[in-house]
């Protein structure tokens, strides 16, 4: 038997029940007959609450629609001029992932993309809608030396060491981190999805199931659908 938590969203704040509201939207919903949910709104507290979950591109997507009769004009304009800032951190972000994966591809490298752009452009088919502040690319654990002496070639500079005893690092970490000096973009080079002891499948396993990302002319690959699931959900029980 299944038990089953039911949260009663009237013991919420104000502001993230609004917040859920509009990230629910399927774009039927008529606005101006919910004014109620707009009338006296802590509007400093709902940007604080999508700036800490990070999803002020999507919500500026939504609060346009619905416009400054409900949204008050500053509110619109501060989420406008964020939602450009991500566009062009996105932008930047393509373009060096699609930089590493060519200069992986030509070292017989075969580089599967995790999150960032591609996963914007997976879930909402727009990578303004997302925000990412690194690459995170999947390896095979043999290639590892080899990928990183590419991230050198590349300007990177690797900015964790870990301390080992017996090897014991290929289980106890699942990835290392590079760094641009010039760029400031981070770059998480993984040979695993999570750290050991957990299950997951293999490399190869995966890159059997791998997709070709529409973002570029140039093959950019990523996990499965039904792995990408996987990935996220366990990812995202780790960071709580």
């Amino acid at each position: 038997m299944v038990n089953t938590v039911v949260i009663d969203k009237r013991q919420l704040t104000a502001p993230l029940q609004l917040m859920l509201k509009i990230l629910a939207d399927d774009r039927r919903v008529r606005w101006n007959d919910h004014a109620e949910l707009f009338a006296g709104m802590d509007w400093e507290a709902f940007i604080k609450l999508a700036r800490h979950h990070r999803v002020y591109p999507y919500l500026y997507t939504r609060l346009k629609d619905i416009g400054h009769d409900l949204v008050p004009l500053p509110v619109l304009r501060g989420f406008y001029q964020e939602y450009c800032n991500n566009t062009f951190i996105m932008l930047g972000l393509c373009g060096e992932m699609e930089r590493i994966c060519k200069h992986f591809d030509e070292a017989h490298i075969r580089p599967l993309l995790l999150k960032g752009p591609v996963l914007a452009a997976d879930l909402y088919g727009d990578i303004s809608q997302r925000t990412s502040c690194d690459l995170d690319i999947l390896i095979p654990i043999r290639d590892l030396l080899h990928a990183e002496a590419g991230l050198l070639e590349l300007g990177y500079i690797k900015d964790d060491y870990i301390d080992t005893v017996l090897n014991d690092w290929k289980w106890r970490h699942h990835h290392t981190t590079f760094k641009h000096p010039r760029t400031g973009i981070k770059v998480e080079l993984h040979w695993r999805l999570n750290p050991a002891p957990s299950k997951e499948p293999a490399f190869e396993e995966l890159w059997s199931r791998r997709r070709r990302s529409p973002l570029s002319s140039y093959p950019l690959f990523y996990l499965g659908r039904e792995d990408l699931f996987l990935f996220l959900v366990t990812h995202g029980a780790r960071h709580g």
